[in-house]
């Protein structure tokens, strides 16, 4: 068969379906072990799966779990890490222990609850690292609260302030960062797993038993609200509109690194005044001479790349205007 007709075509599966596989295996891999277990022991509680079978599923899930995401290979006949799962929990359980692991769950609720997974680990992290930022801002205000120093307005010397005065303008705009990501984290923290493909199932599920094995707060209600929230979570990101859904996995890092970096805005304005206390007359923050970058026509000269530059640009053709 042409390769142009026989799925996937290599370009595809060398552009998209590889390197989604491996995205997968970082970010999705302990997210569907922890889905599957909760979704695993509300089934046994239930009463619609035997106990016995629960046992092999359960000891199916952990030896993937000691397998570790690593074990698998993306293979272009499989078109993703779920189905190589799937077929690993099928081999180590039986076809039929195993294949009721699925019921009354659909790969959309599935993706919706790896989803709010990850973005609430990353959310956590990230506010994790915030605080300790605060946290050495906060000492080093203690610490500089009578130490004078220029304060700069459109790059130039404007007014006498004290160092934990500038220092204390980043550290409260932090404050107002740190809760948008709790707000974020709230919104987050929703369980949609029991949504099933669209509108739920027949089968008598405990859904707000899954969310709290999750350690979601509660469970997020109207099942067509829960699914698509998967693909475009709009509480942490406005422009995945020309993301495909099927793409998950970028999706996942797109949103996580939009919500994650919503405070990093607040470092910039210190860069810049770092540089304007470096190229001011008074030079108060020398750089070190490890810390330029260095040009590839005078490696030795630091103000070389903008002499290159200049000579760049005044061998370039003037335009001609026409009147």
């Amino acid at each position: 068969m042409p390769s142009g007709t026989r799925f996937p075509h290599p370009v595809y599966a060398s552009t998209i379906l590889g390197p989604q596989f491996h995205a997968s295996q970082r970010w999705l891999f302990e997210p569907m072990l922890e889905s599957s277990e909760a979704h695993l022991l509300m089934l046994v509680e239930q009463g619609l799966m035997p106990p016995e079978q629960g046992h092999r599923v359960w000891h199916a899930l952990t030896e993937l779990s000691r397998q570790g995401a690593e074990s698998f290979e993306y293979a272009p006949d499989v078109e993703d890490l779920f189905f190589q799962m799937e077929a690993r929990i099928l081999e180590l359980a039986g076809e039929v222990a195993g294949g009721n692991l699925h019921l009354a769950r659909s790969r959309n609720d599935l993706d919706a609850a790896m989803a709010r997974l990850t973005v609430r680990r990353l959310l956590l992290e990230t506010h994790a690292a915030l605080e300790a930022l605060r946290v050495t801002l906060l000492r080093l205000i203690d610490e500089h609260v009578r130490t004078l120093m220029p304060g700069h307005t459109h790059t130039q010397p404007a007014q006498p302030t004290t160092l934990a005065h500038y220092l204390a303008a980043t550290a409260q705009a932090l404050e107002r960062d740190a809760a948008r990501l709790q707000a974020a984290f709230g919104r987050t923290n929703l369980g949609p797993l029991g949504a099933a493909a669209l509108t739920t199932t027949g089968f008598p599920i405990d859904r707000a038993l899954t969310a709290r094995l999750l350690g979601f707060d509660r469970v997020l209600t109207n099942s067509i609200d829960a699914i698509p929230s998967s693909t475009r979570p709009p509480w942490v990101i406005r422009s995945t509109s020309r993301t495909s859904s099927t793409n998950r996995s970028s999706v996942l890092l797109l949103t996580a690194s939009r919500c994650c970096a919503c405070w990093s805005r607040r470092l910039p304005p210190a860069s810049s005044t770092y540089s304007a206390w470096r190229r001011g007359p008074a030079k108060a923050l020398p750089r070190p001479p490890s810390w330029p970058t260095r040009s590839c026509a005078a490696p030795d000269s630091r103000s070389a790349r903008r002499t290159v530059w200049r000579r760049r640009l005044s061998d370039c053709p003037r335009p001609t205007l026409r009147g």
